[in-house]
């Protein structure tokens, strides 16, 4: 039996949907094969998100709404996403604080002449970052036996970058504790808990909603979302490896050709 609330496929005799817990109508709909149909999915999911009524509650409001909701209650609010519907509506979302603190960066530090140059190339950066980001999970979720479109991975990966304000707070607190405290003790102390609110904020936020999003996105365990997540960081670390690897490659024969050049 299908809930009408998530669409999650319930026992023909189950009173209360295993997922949300709401209570199952008696006309609700029998289980059938095609529950993962992605249209299906979405004819039955009732509730839209606050960021989807942005029209009728206004931008501004849909905005700090689907932030409070992503990041404090992720299970409603991915039990609630749709999966399907385009790509614009959830990258607008996910770009809004990254243009933010770049229009804010391009305008404190850069001269007049070249901040319109700069601003055009502002959202760039977080469009390419959503959608390589996406399209490597989508492919790790894939391995692990999720089927679903790659809109579903689009949509989570998108409105996870709602964690992205706490990197903005931290770097402004981090900024203005920097300039009271005097002892280097303090500042030291500062140093090392930088890192570990940074890692937080950047990593390990992201990666719990990253988790919960797929698992309702996908429909699958919460063992294949976080065995996927987990074969995506293997996949970037080894990456990164590589790349520092073969720029050390380079740069190391030029920094000891140039130390055996003798001295005039």
């Amino acid at each position: 039996m299908l809930c009408p609330f998530c669409g999650t496929d319930n026992t023909s005799s189950a009173a209360y949907c295993r997922w949300c817990h709401k209570k199952i109508p008696i006309y609700e709909l029998p289980s059938i094969s095609s529950v993962r149909s992605e249209t299906l999915m979405n004819d039955i999911v009732k509730e839209r998100t606050f960021w989807e009524r942005r029209k009728e509650i206004g931008f501004f409001n849909a905005f700090c709404l689907t932030w409070k909701e992503v990041i404090f209650h992720p299970k409603r609010f991915f039990s609630k996403m749709a999966i399907t519907g385009g790509l614009g509506s959830p990258l607008l979302f996910g770009i809004i604080l990254p243009c933010i603190v770049g229009i804010a960066f391009i305008g404190l530090y850069l001269q007049k002449p070249a901040q319109l140059l700069y601003m055009i190339f502002v959202p760039i950066g977080p469009v390419l970052k959503i959608f390589i980001t996406s399209a490597f999970i989508h492919l790790c979720l894939w391995l692990v036996g999720a089927r679903r479109g790659f809109q579903a991975t689009f949509r989570v990966v998108a409105y996870s970058e709602a964690t992205f304000l706490f990197v903005i707070i931290t770097s402004i607190l981090f900024w203005l504790f920097w300039i009271s405290i005097e002892p280097v003790l303090g500042k030291t102390i500062l140093l090392l808990a930088f890192p570990i609110l940074m890692m937080a904020t950047t990593i390990i936020w992201p990666i719990a909603l990253y988790i919960i999003g797929f698992k309702r996105a996908h429909n699958i365990k919460m063992a294949q979302a976080t065995l996927g997540i987990l074969i995506y960081l293997i996949l970037v670390s080894a990456f990164s490896f590589a790349l520092h690897r073969s720029q050390e490659d380079r740069i190391y024969p030029l920094i000891k050709k140039s130390s055996q050049i003798p001295s005039i």
